[in-house]
């Protein structure tokens, strides 16, 4: 018995068109889907480039509810079923739904949900586990989905492809030897070709501006392959290639700028070090020089106030430091962040104590509500995040300075405000001021111009414990006012 499938209707999302219009007119003008990963960092991958959907937005086809409970590969379908439906101009709701099915083919689920649960499970234990994991990650939840959106409740098919790795031939020592002649010759070679015509496959090199990126083979044991099919197979190849140059200039470029960035970061370390090392040395060198050339001579007074300026150019020495240890562990990945529930009202008063001898001509408000407020923290990372912030205040507020520091909180996060009456902050300052050397235009007090770290600092800290810090004008002080969040309870996803 033969059996007629009649198309009525089509859908599309792809990498180069969402609908079936856009995939067409892309098809036709030649335009290649590949790009760079965006979806995830490649560093660590040989591969940098994929076919990655662009612009797709689920709520397009289904609302907010729906969409936040399907992993990306079922919303694709629902979204392709849904042009499909569309386009054919059947009403489902007047079928009977005992009639109508869903099939769709697919070789795997999930593997981001897999992924993002597997490293829950090992991070936070199995309590954290999504309980829906199972129907989010199966392959099978693509016509599954699909039948729930649009009410159908005939079957619903999931067809696995699956491909036999063990017994294809393609892969034999053979083959691989004439892919390999093909990638060292940049010719075509295998079955249909006057050269090493033995093999199984068709060998087409993928040739790039300056080299061959590799081979692709072409089984002769599906059909014969005429030269139509070879035009169209050197045509995709050509597209592919493009691909790989451009990722490969692209890589180049990145490294190329990356070098020029490091070699100018530290020419500005050096220069700056250089720079802020000399001045508190020479103070400490000075006093001291003073005060043993003269101990029999200088009356106590100038003694104490000599060894108070030792002491000081000493801790800005110390806070010079901290922030490049920790701008080194930031750069080698090493900044650990770990989290226990500290009261903040401790936190602050602890580091308020390490910079108080420079406090003793400044008017410190602390705003603070009378309710414990317990914060998941690093204690000493989020230490070093308050002393920077008072210690930019202090470095730009006027002579008569005053410091404005509030602290609280709301359902899910902390808030932390540090303002003074400085100078305030220029739009072209505001947007650069968490840039690592970045010293801006302004000058301080004790003519220290400083490195440019500490706020870039803080914006890592505070970053990496799940917060954001931002910069603005103090309407009440003038001067400028900086605002972050911490997370009250860890993120469960």
């Amino acid at each position: 018995m033969s059996r007629r499938v009649v198309v009525t209707g089509l859908g599309a999302v792809t990498p180069i068109g969402n609908n079936v219009d856009d995939f067409w007119t892309s098809v036709k003008a030649g335009k290649i889907g590949f790009d760079h990963i965006t979806k995830f960092d490649t560093t660590d991958y040989k591969c940098h480039i994929a076919a990655e959907l662009k612009d797709f937005n689920p709520q397009d086809f289904m609302d907010r509810k729906a969409a936040k409970r399907m992993e990306p590969f079922s919303q694709y379908a629902v979204a392709a079923a849904k042009q499909a439906i569309d386009d054919s101009g059947l009403d489902i709701e007047k079928e009977d739904p005992y009639m109508v099915g869903c099939a769709i083919g697919s070789g795997i689920g999930s593997l981001q949900a897999m992924e993002r649960e597997t490293q829950k499970l090992y991070e936070k234990g199995p309590n954290r586990v999504n309980p829906l994991l199972v129907p989010l990650m199966i392959c099978n939840m693509a016509a599954g989905n699909v039948s729930i959106q649009f009410g159908l409740k005939g079957k619903s098919i999931n067809d696995v492809t699956e491909y036999d790795f063990e017994n294809n031939i393609m892969i034999s020592p053979n083959e691989i030897a004439v892919a390999k002649w093909v990638v060292n010759n940049g010719m075509n070679a295998g079955h249909f070709t006057d050269t090493l015509s033995g093999a199984v496959g068709l060998y087409i090199p993928i040739k790039g501006i300056k080299k061959i990126h590799g081979a692709v083979g072409v089984s002769s044991e599906v059909k014969n392959i005429d030269t139509d099919d070879e035009i169209f197979i050197e045509t995709v190849l050509a597209q592919v290639s493009i691909a790989l140059d451009r990722e490969e200039l692209a890589e180049s470029r990145e490294k190329d700028k990356l070098e020029m960035e490091s070699e100018r970061l530290r020419s500005n370390l050096l220069r700056a070090i250089s720079h802020d090392l000399r001045t508190p040395l020479a103070g400490i060198s000075g006093a001291v020089s003073t005060i043993i050339k003269n101990k029999n001579e200088i009356s106590e007074e100038i003694t104490d106030e000599l060894l108070n300026g030792i002491y000081e150019d000493s801790q800005w020495l110390i806070r010079l430091v901290e922030n490049l240890l920790s701008m080194t562990k930031i750069d080698e990945g090493k900044l650990k962040v770990g989290k226990e529930p500290e009261l903040v009202e401790e936190v602050l008063s602890e580091s308020l104590s390490h910079i108080k001898r420079r406090l003793n001509d400044a008017d410190v408000e602390i705003d603070i509500p009378d309710e414990l407020i317990f914060v998941p923290m690093d204690v000493k990372l989020i230490e070093q995040v308050f002393v920077n912030l008072v210690d930019n205040s202090l470095k730009y507020a006027t002579s008569s300075c005053k410091i404005n520091i509030r602290v609280y909180r709301d359902d899910d996060n902390a808030w932390f405000e540090f303002s003074d009456n400085g100078p305030g902050i220029s739009d072209d300052l505001a947007s650069h001021i968490f840039d690592r050397f970045y010293t801006g235009e302004r000058k301080s007090k004790d003519s220290r111009k400083g490195v440019g770290l500490g706020l870039s600092i803080c914006k890592s800290i505070v970053n990496a414990h799940g917060g954001e810090i931002k910069v603005r004008n103090s309407q009440e002080l003038g001067g400028a006012e900086f605002i972050f969040n911490l997370p009250l309870e860890e993120d469960e996803e």
